[in-house]
């Protein structure tokens, strides 16, 4: 029996069926049903699975210094969302590519170098899916042209590193991937 690091026991559920309530191109809800020794009654979780369930997220670094992010309307929020370039892998993309071509693709700017910052499960509860983060560097004076998808505004904004950390500090970033790739990069004092 594995230990949780509470010490409490951890039990771990056996899977006893799924269904798929909901099904489009990019992703499908299935409800996964679990029984759990010493539960009378099967527990459901619905989960979001994706077919490609990689993203990668980019933080990109000026040769100024300074971190472009991404003002974005996002529609499960309703809101504008201050975020890095993101987006999903391509069947059989490796991740370091995938976060070239999104980075070029929403912002215009191309890599000139680009470092792996490691993965992390954005929402474990109900996802399926795994996002890898870069940092990339940038030069402020070779920016391209966006290429946006159909129905995609994305403006562009610049800050200091200290004024995006200030920002995650007091809540006017709420974006789990900028979070978390600014301070992966910052703990390991590469900006």
């Amino acid at each position: 029996m594995k230990r949780s690091s509470s010490g409490w026991p951890i039990t771990k559920p056996r899977f006893i069926s799924s269904k798929v309530m909901y099904e489009s191109k990019k992703m499908r809800v299935e409800r996964l049903t679990f029984s759990k020794k010493g539960v009378k009654k099967p527990h459901q979780v619905d989960v979001l699975d994706f077919p490609v369930p990689q993203t990668v997220a980019i933080l990109p670094i000026t040769d100024f210094g300074n971190v472009i992010l991404e003002r974005h309307f996002r529609y499960a929020p309703r809101e504008e969302v201050l975020e890095i370039p993101a987006g999903w892998m391509e069947k059989g993309e490796r991740s370091v590519d995938a976060a070239k071509r999104e980075l070029e693709e929403e912002t215009g700017f191309l890599s000139t170098k680009i470092i792996e910052l490691g993965s992390m499960y954005p929402s474990t509860g109900y996802s399926t899916e795994e996002l890898f983060l870069f940092l990339a560097h940038v030069k402020e004076s070779a920016k391209g042209k966006q290429q946006l998808e159909k129905g995609e505004e994305i403006s562009l904004v610049s800050y200091s590193r200290d004024r995006v950390l200030n920002m995650i500090k007091t809540g006017k970033i709420r974006d789990p991937m900028t979070i978390c790739a600014a301070f992966r990069a910052s703990l390991r004092g590469l900006y």
